[in-house]
């Protein structure tokens, strides 16, 4: 299986040890942020598992919850992103 990362805008030490803060930016453009575990994120980029994609933007499931933006776009476990937001291996 191919693993997908999402790119982010910045990663910082999260409020406990072992998780990280990650913003990113969803398809519209908007930021959004949220705590992740530190094992889930790499060289910047956080590991996510692609649900559906239709045409330049990707609905992807994070491992952990975005607390900021806008539902539709990004918030809870699901984010829609564009296309070139994401990395593959």
């Amino acid at each position: 299986m191919v693993k997908a990362y999402l790119i982010a805008n910045y990663v910082s030490d999260g409020q406990f040890s072992g998780e990280f803060a990650i913003g990113v930016t969803n398809y519209r453009g908007e930021r959004t942020s949220g705590f992740f575990p530190a094992s889930s994120v790499k060289d910047g980029k956080l590991e996510v598992k692609v649900l559906m994609k239709q045409g330049d933007k990707v609905s992807v499931k994070v491992p952990g919850r975005f607390i900021e933006g806008r539902e539709e776009a990004g918030t809870g476990d699901n984010i829609i992103v564009k296309t070139n937001s994401l990395s593959f291996e």
